[in-house]
């Protein structure tokens, strides 16, 4: 019999707290069944065998550990404001004669049993909508659904040891606080006031500080290279400035509004600013912690959404034809032949027309291509062996580095309709994502070339068009000789790109592949070594699979996040409802109404309760010109929608951000006006 008072206790005290229990369960089966579907999708063989279905299973391996990481914070944060609550029970049980140890084994039983049905009830979940979630993801990739039920033994295999370590390291913890605490300390924890905080300014200002920096950092940051190296340490300086803001922030708002006596002597705004003015420290953790999700969740819906919504766009930007063939030459010398170059042009177009293939929208043109430095105001191949690479980019990192491209003027001339003419020491420039405004372009071993002007339209070529780093190219008049010197820093190509009738595409490629380059071993055309292409219909489905994956993977961490944000909003609304209890009871004896204290809980949500959504809003908006340079690397450019896309995320959860807010305000409401335990 007494072995089982444990966990009759045990259980009583998880049904007495259902208000707060019942929501932390739905989170974690929620958590269970979203790392089981994320995982089942990495390990299911029906998306590993249709096209492009590897890289949908190595993104959804990737989720699978970032969902991991942030079930375990989310749990661990959501069961300290379990444990607020019960540590008054728990003292009670010690001052009854109950030691710790045995409270400690009421714990355990406890955490059995939520541990339990959440790992079970999470898998049966995660099984049920699995399917559902395999289905999105065929829809997603634009192939064939299957309708067979699957469950994924490695994925159970895989959640049960994690949620497992997760669960015990909480109780881990919350086992070690009981344990540093005494009975006295226990049994009033729920009912311990703050003291009245003090505005910090040092606190204060070193979160403005903080968020000018990371603002700075998003709104200056040119190269999408650089931006992706900075855009963590934005969101690391982000977090902890709205953390500092909003902790020193909030409690300098209440003593602003405090002082403003049109304000502050009404009913309803008396006793709302009253009440967070004292517990504001540990309050503005709290918002800021929903503003740190929010942000979080609109940022990633965003990002994926844009790009999934505009994969077609950035496929044909990054395929401007249908089928690329790309040539390499040795030396420039073989490079630079227009007979050779004629000669080559006429055997594919030869060997499309035997192929039944006529092509269409046409070009061919040379290009020259190394990846640079600017190193003493010349461009230097890293690959120049005159210089430290090693040291050079360890003091100035990616935001120095170029892709820079040298096309003859006359391969230009032909595919644009153009008549330019250029001396041996005179470029036309392009540049793509940060502009080269000086008027000379120095290059090392070869010397400078004079700017005599700037081109709009960009060459078409997959090459150019994906390019992450800035990107320089120049028109000269000639990259043969002229260029020898670089030619073991250069790499020398021939595009040759063209469109073709749809269902040719198989034909085209074995026609442009069967092309013969030696004759009796001797090369049929100087210089030539390698021959490759690219088709946009053949690489369509690998090419989808990475953004739906990409999509897929945000909508899954949007929901955590949002659940995490929900609980965290409903925790807060419990565990203050309960600490104003008592305040409340006092006032409704000495005259407060019911529709008064309606009133304060309306006023407490205008005046505070909005400032996470808000300033996830202005995060977002400030991050805005980094991601749209980050998705560069993605080939997005398509800017309108990104910001349309931004502004119906922040509308749509407004809305659902001030519905949540508005239910756990009402859970608030009943605690505080009825009195109930």
């Amino acid at each position: 019999m007494t072995a089982l008072i444990y966990p009759k206790l045990a259980w009583s005290g998880i049904w007495k707290n259902k208000k707060l229990y019942i929501p932390y369960l739905l989170t974690s089966i929620g958590m269970v069944a979203m790392f089981y579907i994320v995982s089942s999708v990495s390990y299911s063989e029906g998306i590993r065998g249709i096209s492009g279905g590897d890289t949908i299973v190595e993104i959804m391996g990737f989720g699978s550990g970032v969902m991991a990481i942030f079930s375990a914070i989310f749990l661990f944060y959501s069961s300290s404001f379990l444990m607020r609550r019960r540590q008054r029970e728990f003292g009670l049980y010690n001052i009854l004669g109950m030691g710790k140890r045995h409270i400690g084994v009421i714990m355990l039983f406890e955490t059995v049993f939520t541990s339990v049905i959440s790992i079970l009830l999470g898998l049966l979940f995660g099984i049920t909508f699995s399917k559902l979630a395999e289905a999105g993801v065929h829809y997603i990739m634009k192939a064939e659904v299957g309708y067979e039920m699957t469950v994924s033994p490695e994925a159970i295999l895989l959640a049960l040891p994690i949620f497992a370590v997760i669960f015990t390291f909480i109780l881990l913890v919350n086992l070690l606080r009981v344990r540093l605490s005494n009975p006295i300390a226990l049994l009033h924890s729920e009912s311990a006031g703050e003291r009245p905080p003090r505005a910090n300014p040092v606190l204060a200002i070193g979160g403005v500080v903080l968020l000018g920096i990371a603002y700075y950092i998003a709104l200056t940051t040119a190269n999408p290279i650089m931006a992706l190296a900075l855009f963590f340490i934005a969101v690391i300086m982000v977090i902890l400035g709205t953390y500092a803001l909003f902790i020193s922030g909030s409690v300098f708002l209440c003593r602003v509004l405090q002082k403003n006596k049109r304000y502050y002597y009404r009913s309803d705004h008396f006793i709302s600013v009253s009440s967070m003015a004292f517990r504001m420290k540990r309050n503005g953790a709290g918002l800021a912690s929903i503003c740190i999700l929010l942000t979080m969740v609109l940022v990633m819906l965003t990002a994926s959404f844009s790009l999934y919504s505009s994969e077609e766009d950035i496929l044909r930007a990054s395929y401007p034809r249908s089928i690329l063939c790309q040539s390499g030459f040795n030396t420039f010398k073989d490079f630079e032949n227009d007979e050779t170059a004629a000669s080559f042009r006429k055997t594919a177009e030869k060997a499309l027309e035997d192929a039944g293939c006529e092509p269409e929208n046409g070009y061919f043109f040379r290009m020259a291509y190394m990846i640079c430095g600017m190193i003493d105001g010349s461009f230097t191949s890293f690959n120049d062996p005159s210089v430290n690479m090693d040291d050079y980019y360890y003091q100035s990192g990616s935001n120095n580095m170029y892709n820079l491209y040298m096309v003859p003027v006359r391969d230009y001339n032909e595919m644009y309709g153009t008549d330019y003419t250029l001396a041996d020491d005179e470029a036309l420039i392009y540049t793509a994502y940060e502009d080269y405004n000086d008027s000379v372009v120095n290059i090392k071993h070869i010397g400078e070339f004079r700017v005599v002007g700037h081109v709009d339209e960009m060459l078409d070529c997959d090459k150019i068009m994906i390019s992450a780093y800035p990107t320089i190219i120049l028109l000269v008049s000639n990259t043969g000789e002229n260029l020898e010197p670089l030619e073991k820093f250069m790499s020398r190509y021939y595009h040759y790109g063209f469109d073709v009738a749809d269902g040719t595409e198989s034909a085209a490629r074995q026609a442009i592949y069967n092309i013969e380059l030696t004759d009796d071993g001797e090369q049929i055309y100087p210089g030539l070594f390698s021959l490759s292409f690219s088709s946009r219909e053949f690489d369509r489905i690998d090419f989808f699979s990475m953004y739906g994956g990409i999509f897929f993977l945000g909508v899954m961490l949007s929901i955590m996040f949002m659940l995490a944000a929900v609980l965290i909003i409903y925790y807060k609304q419990i565990s203050e409802g309960y600490e104003d209890r008592g305040r409340f009871e006092i006032m409704q004896k000495v005259g407060l109404t019911k529709k008064d204290i309606r009133r304060s809980i309306d006023s407490q949500m205008r005046t505070v309760f909005v400032l996470p959504i808000a300033a996830a809003a202005i995060h977002l908006a400030f991050a805005f010109p980094m991601l749209k340079r980050l998705l560069l690397m993605f080939n997005f450019k398509n800017g309108p929608l990104l910001l349309m896309t931004a502004g119906a995320c922040v509308l749509i959860f407004a809305v659902i951000y001030l519905i949540v807010y508005k239910l756990t305000a009402g859970a608030y409401y009943r605690i505080v006006s009825s009195g109930e335990r």
